[in-house]
């Protein structure tokens, strides 16, 4: 378990952790977004840090070329590469989602190209709504992902386009007893094997339109309904 960090401004929070692959001289931009709350401490791991308060002041130029742990703690209330897309093919992987007050997982690594691993235990946030959409170095999807999603309501094409997904991990959203809709969550993922999980027999049914458009090589795909297909 990533340890509880106390920042120079007196903010204590377990980091929010990614990694970034860069080139000589390059400046990155985090996806901060107008209308989220920012009072947080970065960690670039070049061994510089700055202090964010402002969505604008979301950059950081290396010097060298390398890979780069970014640790985030205090509040990051919104992360959207769907709005700041500068920078999503630079990010490589979420090593720890901390603490740090995401309020919305919308969008969050959409079009993240690059973006080859998660960590599990994601924000328990109302909506994952295009979270992973194109991520095509995603191979794996961590069967702890959603295990604190407990109020999560909507996967709606969380994981659409992301078509090097190989499976989906038994009991992925066992946690999720509030979702209402799983609209296109894995459409086009044409990597799929195995079994889906068969979310249609919920009791309220979700919706799940198109939830598994496309996704020809799963074992049970012949049971799917027609709606969820």
């Amino acid at each position: 378990m990533i340890p509880y960090l106390k920042n120079p401004m007196g903010m204590k929070s377990r980091a929010f952790i990614t990694r970034w692959s860069v080139s000589d001289s390059e400046t990155i931009y985090l996806p901060l977004v107008s209308g989220g709350t920012y009072n947080m401490y970065v960690d670039w791991g070049d061994g510089s840090n700055s202090t964010i308060t402002d969505y604008s002041s979301n950059t950081h130029t290396y010097t060298n070329a390398g890979t780069y742990d970014i640790k985030i703690t205090g509040t990051c209330s919104l992360w959207n590469f769907n709005s700041v897309q500068t920078s999503k093919g630079k990010i490589t992987a979420v090593l720890n989602w901390g603490d740090v007050g995401i309020t919305s997982m919308n969008n969050a690594f959409n079009g993240c190209t690059n973006l080859a691993s998660l960590a599990p235990y994601a924000p328990n946030v109302a909506s994952y709504a295009s979270a992973f959409y194109n991520c095509p170095a995603l191979t794996t999807i961590p069967a702890k992902l959603f295990a604190n999603c407990i109020n999560t309501t909507s996967f709606n094409a969380v994981f659409m386009y992301s078509y090097s997904i190989s499976g989906i991990p038994a009991g992925l959203f066992s946690n999720c007893a509030s979702v209402t809709t799983y609209t296109y969550a894995f459409c086009y993922c044409t990597g799929l094997s195995g079994a889906a999980p068969e979310l249609w027999n919920l009791d309220p049914e979700p919706t799940g339109t198109s939830c598994f458009y496309n996704c020809t090589n799963l074992t049970n795909y012949a049971d799917i309904p027609t709606d969820w297909k």
